[in-house]
């Protein structure tokens, strides 16, 4: 009897890449008339209005650094915009094309590590994924991120499949690949430094595994350590000749390190968007005494205060080390990304698409089975997983992989848009578990262990440890976007509908306050300015007591939004107070004039005019 003949590898991988094109085009075809899709909305913002700059022509970004984040995502929108026009479209279709071309790569890299069904499996997880589907209709830079992280761990499957067959020319050529790529994936997001050290010590393991010495690994592990940091370097060489900042990614990457888990509880989440996001800077100014704007010394602030807490109170940050990794396991996908919960509403396709509830246990079980077969490999016994030695040490990097991504981000940044580069590998390991399900009731073999890794994998993913508040953030956070979204497009009485929605769902949130007040002052409700953004000033006194700074632009704010609303009186003794707060301040005394001038003291605003040109002056 004839059998049927098999898929080659590459049709599997048209097929897989078609359904994951299909399934981001007809997401994006239900996000099309969505104010959030039409123009940049919170991080999408400072990628997108640094694109342009750069397009514009300052390629060095001699005025528009120094630069918070890191920038590749943003210099290629910028090279982008140049060839078809500054739109946010075109992001859009970059992380469109890049989230469908790493659904081919992760299918090669599954192929190196798991056998053919497997591989298949896991690559339909990733392009059935949820949340990669939803990212690819965003502004963010995940899938660009991901994309640079899938031709990394190709890479590096490709250099331990040709140091077995001992193939030197194309191992040192996948080995060049992976130092670039990894120093691109550096220069997007940082967090992977945190895998970099692991996979050093996979490669030498490697070469060890097939020359029984470790020169030959060490040699290509400091190739691939040279080429990384040769590939950041002209970023690190810039910011330090035109910024004297040392800041090989950004002026915060240093700072991700030690902000997340620390004695005062604060983290990205609490601080952002917009004005509460600046009390990180705000903060070590009030309590450690630094000037404005000194990011070396914010840097080394909050190190030396992470690194005060884990010594002084080591159970606290464990404990708090543990609890964000229970929240990072969860499989509630909470806290995804700002407009989530928005989106989901209006797209069928990401309604219908499963989520780590579904796939993390099969991932569980897919670990179980490649440990085993890890440990088998090694006391030379019988290697149930069916894996050989290539797979097992590709499979073991992919589950180095997600688990260190897993904790790193526990111990760092508790959110999903930094666990997302995790994700990949856990799918491919979930497609190997599903495999081996399969594998064991068909041939009776022993399912029982795959079983208990299986429920282990659902208990974990559902632990109730993110409270019923996350999901009022979500919704508060979409409505403060919705607004901000409207009054870019010219759609004021939207805007302010919007985020009157925002202040009854957190009643307490500034930034709420602060954007009604731009929102209604756009449709000439200068009264109504005035008030909410006297609660903005109210709240932030109450809970950012030292923060000067930002007391500052809220009071000039206000200062101006009374003078519009005819309500001299109360602009001039709101300007008063800025200049008494920050009295060395140009802009403060200029805010002043301008009440002044408004209220018709033509001469007391001269004499302020001139106060803040003399503090202008050098």
């Amino acid at each position: 009897m004839n059998r049927r003949p098999r898929m080659k590898p590459l049709a599997w991988a048209l097929i897989i890449t078609g359904i994951a094109a299909a399934l981001r085009i007809a997401n994006v075809f239900f996000q099309l008339d969505s104010p959030i899709f039409q123009t940049p909305v919170s991080d999408e913002v400072e990628h997108y209005s640094l694109a342009v700059k750069l397009a514009a022509g300052d390629w060095l970004g001699r005025d528009v650094g120094p630069y918070f984040r890191p920038q590749l995502f943003a210099y290629v929108c910028a090279l982008l915009f140049k060839i078809f026009g500054t739109s946010f479209h075109v992001t859009h279709a970059l992380n469109v094309i890049c989230d469908i071309a790493a659904v081919p790569i992760w299918f090669a890299v599954a192929r190196r590590a798991f056998p053919r069904r497997a591989a298949i499996m896991g690559a339909l997880c990733i392009a059935l994924h949820w949340t990669f589907v939803h990212f690819s209709a965003t502004g963010y830079m995940e899938s660009f991120a991901m994309f640079l992280n899938a031709v990394l761990l190709l890479a590096i499957a490709n250099v331990g499949l040709f140091v077995k067959r001992g193939n030197g020319k194309r191992k040192w050529l996948w080995l060049c690949v992976a130092g670039v790529f990894a120093g691109l994936s550096i220069l997007t997001r940082p967090t992977v430094m945190l895998i970099m050290p692991g996979i050093a010590v996979l490669v030498v393991l490697i070469h060890h595994a097939k020359h029984h010495s470790y020169k030959a690994g060490c040699v290509a592990a400091a190739v691939l350590a040279a080429i990384t940091v040769l590939t950041i370097s002209p970023n690190a060489i810039r910011h330090w000749m035109m910024f004297k900042l040392w800041a090989p990614m950004g002026t915060a990457s240093e700072l991700a390190f030690h902000m997340g888990n620390n004695r005062d509880g604060w983290s990205w989440e609490r601080a952002s968007p917009g004005i509460e996001f600046n009390a990180y800077q705000m903060y070590p100014m009030a309590e450690g005494g630094l000037a404005s704007n000194a990011i070396p010394e914010v840097r080394r602030f909050w190190k030396e205060r992470n690194g005060a807490y884990m010594r002084e109170e080591p159970l606290r940050f464990a404990k708090g080390i543990l609890l964000k990794l229970m929240q990072v396991l969860s499989a509630k996908e909470v806290h995804c990304t700002n407009d989530f919960l928005y989106t989901i509403g209006r797209s069928p396709v990401l309604k219908a698409l499963p989520g780590l509830a579904i796939f993390e246990p099969l991932a569980f079980a897919g670990a179980w089975a490649l440990v085993t077969g890890l440990f088998s490999r090694f006391r030379r016994k019988d290697n149930r997983s069916r894996l050989n030695d290539v797979q097992l040490w590709t499979g073991v990097l992919l589950l180095g992989w997600g688990l260190v991504y897993l904790c790193g981000v526990a111990l760092f940044l508790a959110v999903s848009r930094h666990r997302l580069p995790a994700i990949p590998p856990l799918l491919l390991l979930a497609g190997f578990g599903l495999s081996q399900l399969h594998h064991a009731w068909s041939r009776r073999g022993r399912l029982l262990p795959l079983v208990a890794a299986l429920v282990v994998g659902i208990v974990a993913s559902h632990l109730p440890v993110i409270p019923g508040a996350y999901t009022i953030h979500e919704k508060w956070w979409t409505q403060v976007n919705l607004g901000v979204a409207y009054r870019k497009l010219g759609r004021a009485t939207e805007s302010v509908d919007a985020l009157r929605v925002g202040t009854e769902l957190l009643p307490d949130k500034i930034e709420t306050w602060r954007q009604l007040a731009i929102s209604v002052d756009a449709m000439k409700e200068h009264n109504q300015a005035v008030a909410a953004q006297q609660q903005a000033l109210k709240l932030f006194r109450k809970q950012y007591p030292k923060y000067y700074m930002i007391e500052a632009q809220l009071l000039e704010d206000l200062a101006r939004y009374e003078s519009q609303a005819g309500q001299h009186d109360a602009a001039i003794a709101t300007a008063r107070e800025l200049v008494a707060l920050v009295p060395d301040s140009p802009q403060s005394h200029h805010t002043l004039s301008l009440a002044l001038k408004f209220a018709g003291r033509a001469e007391e605003a001269a004499a302020e005019l001139h106060r803040s040109q003399q503090l202008q002056r050098p």
